[in-house]
C-alpha cells in the first residue's frame, strides 16, 4: 500500500470516528429534547391527560386549599356579604354587620375546602376542565368557529361549583343570586395567544412521533459509523439514553424551583405552587425514568458484546448451546422482551416503539452472541453434539506399539540394482 492510500485510509477513518462522536452527541441532545416534546404534546393537546391531572391537582390538599380561597374571594368580590348580612339585622346589631362577614368568609373557605373533596364536586370540576381544554384544542388546532363569552378567549369555568358552595355555607338566596354568570371563569387562553398557540400546537403534533423515531435512527447511525467496535458503541447508545433521562430529570427540578417562585407571590401560595407543578410535569419524570430504563439494556448487551475478560468468559461459557440450540437463546431472548412488557416497571414498556427497540436491542443481541460464540469457539458444539471437539483431537496421545509390535522391525527394501 503506498503512503498516499494509508494516509487516505487513515483520513477516512478519523473522518469517520468524528462523525460517530457528532451524530453520538447530538442524538442525545434530542434524546432529551424529545421528552419535553412529547410532554407538551400530551398535557397540552391531548384533552385525557388534562382531565386526570386536573382531578389529580384537585386532589391535593394545597391546591385544594388554594381553590377554596379562590371561590371565597370571588363571592366576596362579587356580593356584599356585609350590605347583605347588615340588612338583615335589626339597627342596634348592624355594627356587628362586620365581624359577622369576616366569620362567614372563614366559613365560606372551610365550606369550600370540604365541598371540593366532594365526588360529585370534583366530578363537576373534571368536566369543567375537560370542557375547557376541549374549547381549548378546537381553538388552536384550528378546528371551525368556536365562541366562548368574549370573542377567542377560552375560559375554565367552575362558576357552578362557586354556587354550589355558596349554597352549602347557608348565605340568603338573595346573597347566591346576586354572584354573576361568569364569576368562576378563569381565562387560559386569549385572542393575542391564539396565533402563537397554534404554530406551538403544530410543531408538538409533528413532532412528537418524528422526534422519537428520530432518537432511534441517530443512535441505530452511531452504531453503524463504529465499524470495528460496535459493541462499545451500544454501550455508549444506552449511555446517552441513560444520560437523556437524567438530564430531563435535572432540567425539570431547576424549572421547577424558577416557575413555583413566580407564580408564589407569597409564601401560603408556594405550597400549591410546588404541588402544581410536580403533579403537572409528573409526566416528565415517567419519560425521563422510561428513557433511562431503555437505554440500560443497551448497555447490558453491548458489555456482553464487548471484548474484556469477563464478557469473553460469560460468552465461552454460554457457547455450547448458543452455536448449537439457538433456540434456545432467542427463546430466551424474546421470553425477556415478555417479561418487561408484562412487568410494566414504567408505562413505556407497552408502547410500540419501546418494544421494538427492546426486541432490536435484545433479541438483535442474541443474534451477534451467537455470531461472535462461533467465531470464538467454533468446537463447543461439536462437543455437545457428541463429535470430537477441536481440543479434544488436540490432547490425543499416540500411544507406542506394545509387546511383539514393539519388537517388529521393518527392514528397508534392499537395492537390487535396477
Amino acid at each position: 500500500m503506498t503512503d498516499a492510500s494509508v494516509q487516505t485510509t487513515d483520513h477516512a477513518g478519523r473522518g469517520r470516528r468524528i462523525a460517530y462522536w457528532v451524530v453520538l452527541v447530538l442524538t442525545t441532545i434530542l434524546a432529551t429534547v424529545a421528552i419535553f416534546g412529547v410532554w407538551a404534546n400530551r398535557q397540552l393537546l391531548n384533552t385525557n391527560n388534562w382531565t386526570d391531572t386536573s382531578t389529580k391537582l384537585l386532589e391535593n390538599p394545597a391546591i385544594r386549599a388554594q381553590t377554596a380561597t379562590f371561590i371565597t374571594d370571588q363571592i366576596y368580590a362579587n356580593v356584599d356579604v356585609q350590605g347583605e348580612i347588615q340588612g338583615f339585622l335589626p339597627p342596634v346589631l348592624q355594627p356587628l354587620a362586620a365581624p359577622a362577614a369576616g366569620a362567614a368568609r372563614n366559613l365560606v373557605t372551610d365550606v369550600a375546602d370540604k365541598a371540593l373533596e366532594n365526588p360529585a364536586v370534583q366530578n363537576a370540576w373534571a368536566t369543567a376542565n375537560r370542557d375547557a381544554h376541549q374549547r381549548l384544542v378546537n381553538v388552536v388546532e384550528d378546528k371551525g368557529q368556536f365562541t366562548t363569552t368574549t370573542g377567542n378567549t377560552v375560559y375554565l369555568d367552575i362558576t357552578p361549583i362557586l354556587t354550589a358552595v355558596a349554597g352549602r355555607t347557608g348565605l340568603p338566596a338573595t346573597v347566591q343570586s346576586k354572584i354573576p354568570a361568569n364569576a368562576g371563569q378563569i381565562a387560559i387562553l386569549k385572542s393575542d395567544q391564539l396565533s402563537t398557540a397554534q404554530s406551538v400546537a403544530k410543531g408538538l403534533k409533528a413532532g412528537d412521533w418524528f422526534l422519537r423515531v428520530l432518537v432511534v435512527l441517530g443512535f441505530g447511525l452511531a452504531i453503524w459509523l463504529a465499524r470495528g467496535r460496535r459493541s462499545q458503541a451500544l454501550v455508549a447508545a444506552g449511555v446517552g439514553l441513560v444520560i437523556a433521562g437524567l438530564a430531563a430529570l435535572t432540567i425539570r427540578s431547576i424549572a421547577g424551583g424558577s416557575v413555583v417562585n413566580s407564580l408564589a407571590a407569597t409564601e401560603a401560595v408556594r405550597p400549591a405552587a410546588t404541588a402544581a407543578w410536580n403533579i403537572g410535569t409528573e409526566l416528565i419524570k415517567t419519560l425521563a425514568w422510561s428513557t433511562i430504563f431503555v437505554g440500560i439494556p443497551a448497555i447490558l448487551v453491548g458489555l456482553l458484546l464487548g471484548p474484556s475478560r469477563w464478557a469473553r468468559d460469560v460468552r465461552a461459557w454460554m457457547a455450547p448451546v448458543a452455536n448449537t440450540r439457538p433456540e434456545f437463546l432467542y427463546g430466551g431472548a424474546l421470553a425477556i422482551v415478555l417479561f418487561l412488557i408484562v412487568w410494566e416497571p414504567v408505562p413505556a414498556t407497552r408502547k410500540l416503539l419501546t418494544i421494538l427497540v427492546f426486541l432490536a436491542v435484545i433479541v438483535g443481541g442474541a443474534y451477534a452472541l451467537r455470531r461472535l460464540t462461533l467465531e470464538e469457539s467454533p468446537d463447543a458444539g461439536l462437543a455437545v453434539a457428541g463429535g470430537p471437539s477441536i481440543s479434544d483431537e488436540a490432547d490425543t496421545v499416540v500411544q507406542p506399539p506394545k509387546g511383539d509390535e514393539a519388537d517388529t522391525v521393518v527392514a528397508p527394501p534392499k537395492d537390487d540394482g535396477s
